[in-house]
């Protein structure tokens, strides 16, 4: 018999007991570091391929795609390698298309579809412009006793639950509410809509998938780090501020791509109020980063124009993209772009969108 055939089935042999495992379960094993690196391999790891770099998503607040996995599964992977378990999946999925969402359209000189290219220019001078523009802007008005931030968001994730040999996708689009207290203290207020759901493997996964309650309301303490560092504790040089953002939590030294980790890190920081001279000193991080490119312009999920840069993973498999308002140089939104099939999802057509974040205000406040 085959190996990779023999190895599967030794995995399912091993999980079966616990396969799927149910939604209470599985719902939030996402959150798990060990979960989250595990499916990041099974996805990622070609059969017979050298091992790739691991790929971290981001963190419990902001998941990049959740997955719902029993702890057994986990284990299966550990002993049969990248690629098998995956390849199992898929032969068994029905063949519907997995749900995304819609594609920006990007606008480069000299290209029909800057979102699928592999061959960008350089990004450099568009971002030292940018820094330019955000070194311009007037500070936000802070009334006088309003010290807490607060950041509305528009979130759209991708969710995937596996079990039973089969798996579960659907997407959760949100509209988050972030506050962050002088101490360090922050506060995360998420509407949940209703799920828009594409594949679905069994009643299990569906419900694993779909977990959570429409409305949560989470208060983390000062030195909770999964939000990130205090951005008014950052450097305004572009030198020391790219040091600390490559070593700030929770991406710092994962062992990640720098240019990756500083898209994430990026992203993540602008749930809290960046000022002006912040904001242009990241600009200017990611101009001195040869391998980040121009996406040229594009209309953002909110109707605002933006230039769009990006940075693509070594497989050429995972796109970042930050959308940067030329006359302000403020971070407009995030995008998730996969180039092609991990491995894992029953998409047919890319590029394609798995997530992004638009960021509709900011204001200072007095409460949180």
């Amino acid at each position: 018999m085959n190996p990779e055939k023999v190895s599967a089935r030794r995995a399912q042999n091993l999980i079966r007991a616990v396969n799927p495992a149910p939604a209470s379960t599985v719902a939030d094993y996402w959150r798990d570091p060990v979960g989250k690196a595990a499916f990041e391999q099974i996805v990622r790891t070609p059969i017979a391929a050298p091992e790739s770099r691991p790929d971290v998503t981001p963190p419990p607040r902001r998941p990049h795609r959740k997955l719902a996995i029993g702890a057994a599964a986990v284990a299966a992977f550990a002993l049969i390698g990248g690629g098998v378990l995956v390849n199992s999946l898929r032969q068994s999925q029905p063949r519907r298309p997995t749900v995304t969402a819609p594609m920006l359209h990007y606008t480069l000189s000299g290209y029909t579809e800057p979102a699928g290219s592999l061959r960008l220019p350089p990004a450099r001078s568009e971002l030292l412009r940018l820094a330019k523009a955000a070194a311009a802007r007037l500070p936000l008005r802070q009334p006088r006793g309003a010290t807490v931030g607060l950041v509305v968001t528009n979130e759209w994730y991708m969710s995937t639950a596996v079990g039973g040999g089969t798996s579960t996708t659907v997407v959760i689009p949100e509209v988050d509410r972030t506050w962050y207290s002088p101490d360090g203290a922050w506060r995360l207020l998420r509407h949940r809509g209703r799920p828009i759901i594409g594949t679905v493997g069994s009643e299990q996964t569906l419900r694993a998938a779909v977990s959570g309650p429409p409305i949560s309301n989470q208060r983390f303490p000062a030195h909770d780090t999964s939000g990130g560092p205090d951005v008014s504790a950052l450097a305004d040089s572009p030198a020391q501020l790219r040091a600390e953002l490559l070593s700030a939590p929770p991406y710092g030294n994962d062992g990640q791509a720098a240019d990756f980790r500083l898209f994430r890190v990026i992203s993540l920081l602008h749930h809290q109020i960046v000022g002006p001279a912040l904001d242009a000193a990241m600009w200017r991080v990611l101009a001195s980063q040869s391998a980040v490119r121009s996406l040229g312009t594009v209309t953002d999920r909110a109707g605002r124009s933006g230039d769009a840069v990006e940075v693509t993973d070594p497989q050429a498999v995972e796109r970042l993209v930050l959308i940067i308002s030329p006359d302000t140089g403020q971070l407009l939104g995030s995008e998730d772009i996969l180039l092609k099939n991990p491995g894992a999802l029953n998409m047919k057509t890319f590029p394609a969108v798995t997530g992004y974040v638009a960021f509709l205000s900011d204001r200072w406040t007095r409460t949180s």
